[in-house]
């Protein structure tokens, strides 16, 4: 169902197959990005884009089917649509539970003076510029076991929950307590898809 609509996040990307597969056809997704928390995996996503995406007037005719420069081009673009991002979601997701947290008792954030203050400031930063990134995509997929999807459940409630037109898939293993809208099994792996306008943005395990 994804399109040139979409925007298109990799949750535990590894190598990025997911990535690669969503800006290419038949989807076309306006933008997709990953994030990891290893960083030599995304070293090794960050080549594959040099060596698949190859600059115009290298390659000759082997390149992009020997079809002239505009296969060249679409795989340029294919190329700028890609984002990889090193981070460890766990300490993300615990900053979007502070602040819904706060935002149910209805205090403002920590100041940016304290912020500055504390060393994991720069986490911090980070973890909200994922989370912005979420905040934007419509189709989110990830391939977690059944005690890391506890984890992300709620953060994924609280940022994207009641949300039109964003679905999240899941590889493998199910969500458990959502309802799946649909449920397929592709090469022994069964794949679940949620439509979040379906979910609370009030998660009850927070």
């Amino acid at each position: 169902e994804a399109s040139e609509l979409d925007v298109h996040a990799d949750l535990g990307c590894g190598d990025g197959r997911l990535n690669f597969a969503a800006v290419g056809g038949p989807y076309h997704v306006r933008s997709s990005w990953g994030v990891d928390v290893d960083p030599n995996i995304l070293e090794r996503c960050r080549e594959r884009i040099g060596r698949r995406f190859v600059p115009s007037g290298f390659g000759g005719d082997d390149v992009g089917g020997g079809d002239g420069g505009g296969s060249d081009g679409a795989s340029s673009s294919e190329a700028d649509k890609l984002e990889f991002l090193q981070a460890d979601l766990i300490p993300v997701m615990e900053r979007q539970k502070e602040k819904h947290q706060l935002r149910l008792q209805q205090q403002p954030p920590l100041s940016s003076s304290v912020q500055d203050e504390d060393a994991s400031s720069q986490d911090c930063s980070q973890g909200d510029d994922i989370t912005q990134k979420l905040s934007e995509s419509t189709v989110i997929t990830m391939y977690f076991v059944d005690d890391a999807l506890k984890q992300v459940q709620p953060y994924l409630s609280s940022v994207l929950g009641g949300r039109e037109d964003v679905r999240v898939i899941t590889v493998g293993y199910e969500m458990k307590g959502w309802s799946a809208t649909w449920v397929e099994r592709v090469l022994g792996l069964t794949i679940f898809k949620y439509d979040m306008r379906n979910i609370s943005n009030d998660p009850s395990e927070w």
